[in-house]
């Protein structure tokens, strides 16, 4: 958050401006009444493609509040009366974000796409929420907020069955443990009954789920996946079906607490490359050799996922939730590169980005509008930085070897672009004739702080090696001419 200090003068600002010529530097003294009228908390604009990620979710609250879906701004989330969300259809992907609609009491999700519910939490005014024949499993944020939102029987209509088919997952062969706290949560109040599991076809229930189920840890262990599907790639698929009952702590209506039969289907890939054991593998062929963690990311819809001898074995789809990846390994095979992101799943390294967290505040330069680029190194044609303009940074890459900070969820702004400044709440004092100096470090000719002038600053930044303080809009003192207090 940023602190931007409001003043009132009789003529040009606080303290004592030196306006500057050519010639002869000419002295003004004579415009100083300064009264100091508020601090005004700012902070930077809010990026609403960042708040709320769905554009579906983006359009139908612009619909309801009888906006454009590119005029939707943050701050008309928490100034509408908007009190009621209905979403009907499987385009809708994702709730995150709706906790900022401060007047929101009623939410209703039909047929949706949408797994995740965890948000509802944060919607302090909602009292009534239906998910019907949608793909919601984790009920444990509905318990959590029973007792403060939902006293009223009638105010939750969820499904008394549902069925969902999750996307594919990647499984070591030594170890097929299946945990159920990311399908239905980790709410030990909510009782649960597995009465089916099926591995490929083949049932496995009564007394013989007591051999695979461990209730304590909620866990499901598979000695062997029988009838599996051998692929033309070399690799293994099949599918487990788990069929359970929920009792969450909860009354639901029409069916009170009598539980929600849950149905999950998984789909698996398992890499089993066939090698012969008594041969060691070409190190032209596999060259693996472990590295300092590093953070990766991708933009993309997928990544094409390779095992250790860079054969492709399968696709991993993506979200704009999932596009970060920790590896601390990497290989070579055939003269391309690749990181390892999972176990014996490599992606090829052109295809990420290697990126690095921070914490910066960033303020565009003066002179033009500021190029966004995307991750592929390709301009963003459709939208631009304002002059002068605030932003807030969490991480930075290396694109074409040029330094790039993050402003969105996949656009870039190059570094050169941009000075990365502190917020700070003081007042300097010139203690010589100081001259100002914009963000990009060029001189400002026609004028300089007075000796003995005193100016409200707001920001520090360090602009072409030298500490400078932010007296205006694009005006910027040499710390060493003046006294920060």
């Amino acid at each position: 958050m940023k602190r931007r200090i409001m003043v009132a003068a009789t003529g040009l600002s606080a303290g004592t401006l030196v306006a500057m010529s050519v010639v002869n530097p000419r002295v003004v003294s004579d415009l100083i009444r300064v009264e100091r009228v508020k601090a005004e908390e700012t902070e930077t604009p809010k990026d609403i493609t960042k708040m709320i990620p769905d554009p579906e979710l983006r359009a139908e609250i612009a619909r309801e509040l009888k906006i454009g879906a590119d005029e939707l701004k943050a701050e008309d989330l928490e100034s509408s009366d908007l009190s009621q969300i209905y979403l009907f259809g499987d385009k809708y992907s994702s709730l995150e974000g709706i906790e900022h609609i401060t007047e929101l009491a009623e939410l209703r999700i039909i047929q949706t796409s949408i797994k995740d519910i965890s948000m509802v939490s944060q919607i302090k005014k909602l009292s009534i929420i239906q998910i019907q024949e949608s793909k919601v499993t984790n009920f444990d944020v509905l318990s959590d907020v029973y007792d403060h939102h939902f006293k009223n029987p009638t105010n939750i209509n969820v499904d008394q069955s549902v069925s969902v088919e999750e996307d594919v997952i990647y499984l070591n062969m030594n170890d097929l443990t299946f945990k159920l706290s990311p399908y239905i949560g980790e709410n030990l109040e909510n009782e649960i009954t597995i009465n089916e599991v099926v591995v490929n076809q083949v049932s496995i229930k009564d007394e013989k789920l007591d051999t695979i189920y461990y209730p304590d840890t909620r866990e499901i262990v598979i000695d062997d996946l029988v009838n599996m599907t051998k692929n033309d790639n070399g690799t293994y698929s099949g599918q487990i079906t788990i069929n359970l009952l929920q009792k969450p702590p909860f009354k639901n209506q029409g069916w009170g607490n009598n539980g929600i039969n849950t149905t999950i289907v998984q789909p698996y890939i398992i890499n089993m490359p066939e090698v012969d054991p008594g041969v060691e593998p070409d190190e032209e062929i596999s060259n693996i050799e472990k590295i300092k963690e590093t953070n990766i990311m991708t933009d993309r819809d997928s990544l094409t996922i390779y095992n250790q001898y860079g054969k492709k074995v399968g696709t991993k789809n993506l979200t704009e939730e999932i596009t970060d990846f920790t590896t601390n390994r990497v290989n070579e095979v055939n003269g391309v590169k690749y990181y390892e992101i999972g176990d014996n799943e490599w992606v090829e390294a052109d295809k990420v980005k290697e990126f690095y967290f921070n914490d910066a505040y960033i303020q565009t330069h003066a002179s033009s509008f500021k190029e966004l680029t995307k991750l592929d190194s390709n301009p963003v044609t459709d939208r631009v930085l304002a002059k002068n303009s605030d932003w807030y940074s969490d991480r930075h890459v290396y694109l074409d070897d040029k330094l790039h900070y993050r402003v969105s969820t996949h656009e870039w702004v190059r570094d050169g672009h941009v000075v990365q400044y502190e917020s700070v709440n003081g007042v300097v004092h010139a203690t010589e004739t100081a001259s100002l100096y914009n963000s990009e470090g060029v001189k400002v000719t026609d004028r300089a702080l007075a000796k003995g002038s005193t100016f409200f600053a707001d920001k520090k930044a360090t602009i072409d090696g030298k500490l400078m303080y932010r007296v205006a809009t694009d005006e910027w003192v040499d710390a060493d001419t003046v006294i920060f207090k």
